[in-house]
């Protein structure tokens, strides 16, 4: 039985929600990291990205799925962490997408030279942004352990 396989390069940001509700739901799947080095090869072949970027995933039928967005809902319906009520599945997609809009941390930590002026920029962007991201979702969790109530869903 062939399982799905997770391309992405080699670093955490936009595969590692799927792969973690993947491990989470006991899915078999192969993470394949692509080096930089062969990113521009892979890329250019076109067989494992349909836009020329990652990350993707294979299905075991060989159907590729690009964009993490797409990616990451249908690894939740899969393992069972995408809600089947319209407003809890819209409630999940909130979460799910606020999520991405912190996400722009990572080039801020990873990419842009320290102490340079566009480092300065971003940087006081996202942590000006950071206290009203933090209280909405502090609003929203209440007492609950997990956005979606008594489980994890995948905006969680």
């Amino acid at each position: 039985t062939m399982t799905l396989i997770s391309y992405y390069l080699g670093l955490r940001a936009r595969a590692e929600a799927p792969r973690m509700m993947l491990a989470y739901a006991s899915i078999p799947h192969q993470c394949v990291d692509i080096s930089m080095k062969e990113w521009p090869a892979k890329k250019e072949a076109g067989d494992i990205c349909h836009f020329g970027q990652l990350p993707s995933l294979k299905l075991a039928d060989g159907t590729l799925i690009s964009q993490s967005g797409s990616i990451t809902r249908y690894v939740a319906k899969i393992a069972k962490l995408y809600p089947e009520d319209p407003v809890a599945a819209a409630e999940a997609d909130m979460i799910f997408e606020l999520s991405q809009e912190m996400g722009g941390i990572n080039p801020i930590l990873n990419y842009f030279p320290v102490g340079q002026p566009l480092w300065k920029e971003k940087y006081e962007e996202y942590f000006a942004s950071l206290p009203r991201w933090m209280g909405a979702a502090e609003k929203l969790l209440g007492d609950k352990n997990f956005f979606g109530g008594p489980a994890p869903h995948y905006g969680d």
